[in-house]
């Protein structure tokens, strides 16, 4: 059995010695030090340590950049760290055939029999032919491996099958893999093809290579222990395919009755080529989704009559399609059990909702209009099962001509409803993750249907169910028909094909179905595929349970969100207006509303609340602040709490009430209270946050009244107060709402489900508040990411005044989210900075970022200070050490500006010199003398430049040039200032900024002498001062080049993951789908894939800024 890997990545000794333990956990047989991503890489010392107390097997892999790797040290550096490894026990090293064969030789006698040495093979273009492949690995065997490994490009799935046959043949230990996402079955059958080991990564985010799956997903989703030389392969076919649950479903039941065979993805471009190289016996199966399921047809050698191709889809009795082929005899038949799935799941919605069709004890389809949206595979598949039960049929798709009998294009229809009480079925991929936000269907159309179908079951309840649901419609899942058809492939699977190859037949227009054959004949199975699924599925969709990598997960899950609700304040001036802002609260992904009545202009209480509580599509809460708590009311007080008492009747799910009355209020609704209905009893302080005691009894004295839910809103007058109303809510043993408002206290709203709080709230859009510091709705859901906020998550930040133009959480969050990190990134603003990190100590804050004006204080803050951070007397970076919870402190702003400036130049010179700066020699102008001007100074005098330092205060510029070791000017000065052409000029200021972007540190007329632009402002991204540079004739370098080059720094130190995480390749898709990278759309995808990362990924930003 091949033995299972995990590279660890880390960009410290510390981090890869935590993961090397999480490893051993996680159940690796070995772990990979992949020290050429290590920081400042001290071999003997750094080796010495990762190879002292060795829990598991290891190899040292110090990999150069020619062979893919990270490692910018010369060879002999290089291999004389392996040589080291050697001396200090490695088990195995890992050194490129280039270089193999006077290594061996060096170490020739000098290690242990125990120690093996892998010779590899990288190909990251292609994946050659056999004859190719076994001449590497003779190549690499002539060199005196112990262990051959090859490693080459997967361009298509067809290309493993030639190493899985170099693999087989092999006389010697050898590891052959294919990378990218066509060549995760190299990783994942090695065990059937006599590999020697498989890399995993330990986690998604983690990978040393494209295409790792994670140590979890080897384990728990393809059962990789179970596989063997005599296991049968079976898989799901499509493109896209890795979204499928397929692997979880079968593997769990294969495992369970302990079948010998594996399920697993295949990413499958052409499949008439992959059917005609993969057709050994050993690949026994296959189901096939889109976009190959009529193909597959042809593909076949027999095809159940069911199954056939048809012309007319509308007036065949076949389908045109198969989703499920077994290998017997060297034979491939192929079957169709989607329509059995989906037409049987609508039909039990239908029963169980007492419709019934037009042939009395016939099916309740049958006389019912049966709208198919799609005209592929499955579409053809639903269209046959449905006129099989005596529906009529009407077919939209895109392509009219496509399509033959009796359809409409799907631009008609919005406006086709010859009829009510239809049936609606979409069996196109419109709506699937992760384009969740879009359906073929207006909402409005909705009310013509009686149920609605959606064949997607990624997410689980797709935006048109969703729409259906609110329109009153029965809504079937896309998950219905995966268990049910699955139950049918299953079948095929384990019994191969039945004697009677074609075992439907009609009788009376009743289908004698597979899964019915199935429950009579072998009962035990069946039971077997409902129990022992690993999944867990209700009409609602709240359960959704599999097992499954992060990257798969389902967030749309209720079950898989914390539980914080998120609660859209409505304060508009008329119900109608209300009404409308519920349904858009409603879309935005709002999960009640408050009705803040106090708002409504002439009020009338019985009408008005009986229309927005009847009308209301979420869950309400009624609010009817006085003025006295900071509301808008002004009128009789018993008037007011006996409409509270009217919105309890009517149907309210929660009342607010105020603690000055809440006593008096809650004896006089007792036994009345409509048990569903939830009080609120709120205390309101606007002027501050009361020390932790006086919240604590305050709390006391809301539960005394009898409240149902504690709310206590206070004011932030510094950041650190909302440490106390964290540990209020943390210690509370009841629901508590506890935030604290104003621009200070937006954490408390932001983190809330860190601290247990039982809601929070979101603004609709900008302009809407009902409270000061009121993020968005979509601020919430889509930049800080509230929904994957738990316990257990870091909480990182960008620490500034100010600091709300900082894109630091976009960036952040977005990778945190794509990698399944368990982080969140907030602005933090902050006054005091010492006082800060006193307060927020705790391991659960490990680190920040550090902008205006506080990075020369973080230096005096930080416990330890990176020496490079301690020369320029400026820090940007704070990590707060796992070991012993002091805070050290980095700077990386100095190497993300001054290498943008150097690209910059370097970008305008013909056959640059990469080894020399061209800032060597040149005068370098710095304006300002804060933490970004030291660090750039700094910087450019490292790279031989003629620093000046230029500022309002001499005293200050004169101080920061004799640290570097430059010259220094008044800021007046720097208008007339202009000893040489062909100067560069760096802004550090915040001159420019938004809200003041007309504002400018250097006259236009003064920009003549220079040959390139610096500033460091990116809000907004092109600056007065750079669009006059331009104008001017100099090269103009935006601080977003800064921003993002230094961020990669900072995510290293923050995660001990690789910077180059938080770029383009690893972020494209959840940028393109959140919106941050409008710009993207209008270039082509080969633009896209051939564009350097941090190119994208700066067009990404830019386009956000």
């Amino acid at each position: 059995m091949a033995l299972l890997c995990v590279p660890l990545v880390g960009a410290s000794v510390d981090q890869m010695l935590q993961d090397r333990d999480k490893a051993k956990e996680g159940g690796a047989d070995l772990v990979e030090f992949r020290v050429d991503y290590l920081k400042s890489f001290q071999p003997r010392q750094d080796l010495g340590v990762l190879l002292r107390d060795k829990k598991l097997p290891a190899i040292v892999t110090y990999r150069p950049k020619w062979e893919g790797g990270y490692a910018e040290a010369n060879d002999q550096t290089r291999l004389d760290a392996l040589r080291a490894a050697i001396e200090l026990g490695a088990d195995y090293v890992d050194v490129e055939l280039k270089v193999a064969e006077d290594f061996i030789k060096s170490i020739s006698g000098k290690k242990s029999d125990k120690q093996k040495v892998i010779v590899s093979s990288h190909n990251f273009e292609h994946t050659p032919p056999v004859e190719e492949l076994t001449d590497i690995a003779a190549k690499i065997q002539a060199t005196g491996a112990d262990i051959v490994k090859v490693v080459t490009a997967a361009k298509d799935i067809t290309d493993v099958s030639r190493l899985f046959r170099v693999l087989a043949h092999c006389q010697v230990p050898i590891i052959g893999l294919a990378t990218g996402d066509r060549g995760v079955i190299s990783r994942v059958l090695p065990s059937k093809f006599g590999g020697y080991l498989t890399y995993a990564a330990l986690e998604a985010g983690k990978e040393s290579a494209d295409g790792q799956p994670t140590l979890k997903d080897m384990l728990n989703v393809y059962n990789f222990r179970q596989v063997g030389r005599e296991t049968q392969i079976f898989g799901i076919i499509g493109k896209p395919v890795y979204h499928s649950k397929g692997p979880v479903l079968y593997n769990k039941a294969f495992s369970s009755v302990g079948l010998d065979a594996v399920y697993v993805h295949y990413l499958v471009d052409d499949l008439p080529h992959f059917v005609d190289v993969y057709s050994t016996p050993d690949f026994a199966g296959f189901s096939c989704t889109i976009p190959h399921k009529e193909i597959m047809c042809e593909c076949c050698d027999e095809v159940d009559p069911v199954a056939k191709v048809n012309e007319d889809i509308l007036l065949s009795e076949s389908i045109g399609a198969v989703n499920a082929i077994i290998r017997r005899n060297g034979k491939l038949y192929g079957y169709n059990t989607d329509y059995i799935g989906a037409i049987s799941a609508i039909e039990d919605a239908l029963r169980a909702a007492n419709i019934q069709g037009n042939v009395p004890g016939g099916s309740p389809l049958a006389g019912k209009l049966f709208f198919v949206m799609g005209a592929g595979g499955a579409g053809k598949s639903l269209a046959y099962g449905a006129k099989q039960k005596g529906a009529r049929i009407v077919v939209a798709n895109r392509t009219y001509e496509a399509v033959g009998g009796q359809v409409i294009p799907l631009s008609e229809l919005e406006n086709f409803h010859p009829e009510d009480g239809m049936i609606l079925a979409n069996t196109t991929p419109v709506g699937m993750t992760p384009k969740t936000g879009v359906s073929l269907m207006p909402k409005h159309c909705m009310k013509r249907f009686t149920l609605v179908f959606d064949a997607i079951y990624t997410p689980i309840d797709t935006k048109l169910l969703v729409d259906a649901k609110d329109s009153g419609c029965i809504a079937v899942s896309g998950v219905e028909m995966f268990l049910r058809q699955a139950k049918g492939q299953y079948e095929l699977y384990t019994d191969g094909a039945p004697e009677n190859f074609y075992p439907r037949r009609f009788h009376g227009g009743q289908t004698e179905l597979l899964l019915g054959s199935l429950t009579a004949t072998n009962p035990q199975r069946f039971r077997l595929l409902t129990s022992r699924f690993p999944i867990s599925y209700d009409a609602s969709g709240s359960q959704f349970f599999v097992v499954q990598s992060q990257k798969a997960r389902l967030c749309d899950s209720i079950m898989a969100r914390n539980t914080t609700l998120l609660c859209v304040p409505l304060v508009a001036s008329s119900v109608e207006q209300m009404l409308s802002q519920m349904d858009q609260a409603k879309d935005a992904g709002a999960d009640l509303v408050e009705i803040r009545l106090d708002h409504i202009q002439g009020f009338q209480p019985h009408q008005d609340l009986e229309t927005l509580l009847k009308h209301g599509k979420l869950p309400v809460l009624v609010t009817y602040r006085p003025k006295w708590e900071g509301g808008q009311y002004e009128g009789d007080e018993h008037e007011r709490l006996n409409v509270l008492r009217l919105a309890m009747e009517l149907g309210a799910d929660y009342v607010d009430v105020e603690l000055q009355v809440a006593t008096d209020f809650i004896s006089s609704i007792s036994a009345k209270k409509p048990e569903k209905c939830k009080v609120i009893v709120s205390s309101h302080n606007y002027q501050i946050t009361p020390s932790s005691d006086e919240l604590s009894d305050l709390v006391a004295r809301i539960q005394a009244t009898g409240a149902d839910i504690v709310k206590i809103a206070t004011t932030a007058t510094d950041i650190t107060d909302v440490a106390r109303m964290f540990q209020v809510m943390v210690h509370c043993q009841v629901p508590i709402i506890g935030l604290v408002m104003g621009d200070r206290g937006i954490i408390s709203r932001v983190l809330c489900p860190k601290y247990g709080g039982y809601l929070t709230f979101g603004t609709l859009e900008a302009g809407k508040e009902s409270a000061p510091g009121q993020p968005t709705l979509k601020t919430l859901l889509d930049l800080y990411n509230i929904r994957q906020i738990g316990p257990d998550t870091k909480v990182f930040g960008i620490i500034g005044k100010p600091v709300g133009h900082s894109k630091g959480p976009m960036l952040y969050n977005t990778t945190f989210k794509h990698i399944g990190f368990n982080g969140v990134y907030v602005h933090l603003l902050v006054d005091d900075l010492a006082r800060f990190l006193d307060t927020y100590a705790s391991p659960d804050f490990p680190g920040f970022s550090c902008t205006i004006p506080h990075k020369e204080a973080a230096v005096v803050c930080s416990d330890e200070v990176d020496p490079i951070a301690k020369s320029i007397g400026a820090v940007n970076t704070i990590v707060r050490r796992g070991s012993d919870g002091k805070l050290v402190g980095y700077n990386t702003d100095y190497h993300g500006a001054i290498s943008a400036i150097e690209d910059g130049l370097r970008g305008s010179i013909a056959n640059a010199n990469e080894a020399h700066s061209p800032l060597d020699g040149k005068l370098f102008v710095v304006i300002g003398a804060g933490g970004a001007g030291k660090a750039l100074a700094y910087g450019a005098k490292e790279k031989g430049a003629k620093v000046v330092i230029a500022n309002r205060t001499f005293e200050r510029a004169r101080e920061l040039a004799n640290l570097v070791g430059a010259d220094a000017i008044t800021l007046a000065e720097l208008e007339n200032f202009h000893p040489e052409e062909g100067m560069i000029l760096a802004n550090t200021t915040s001159i420019g900024m938004q809200p003041k972007i007309e504002e400018t540190p250097v006259p236009k007329h003064a920009l003549k002498s220079y040959a390139l632009v610096f500033d460091a402002v990116y809000t907004p991204k092109n600056t007065r001062l750079l669009r006059e540079a331009e104008e001017s004739g100099a090269i103009p370098v935006s601080g977003v080049e800064m921003f993002l080059r230094q961020a990669k720094g900072q995510f290293e130190h923050f995660t001990g993951l690789p910077g180059r995480l938080i770029s383009y390749k690893f972020n494209l898709c959840s940028l393109l789908f959140s919106g941050f990278c409008s710009k993207l759309y209008h270039v082509g995808l080969s633009s896209l894939v051939n564009a350097a990362p941090e190119d994208v990924m700066r067009d990404a930003v830019l386009s956000k800024m």
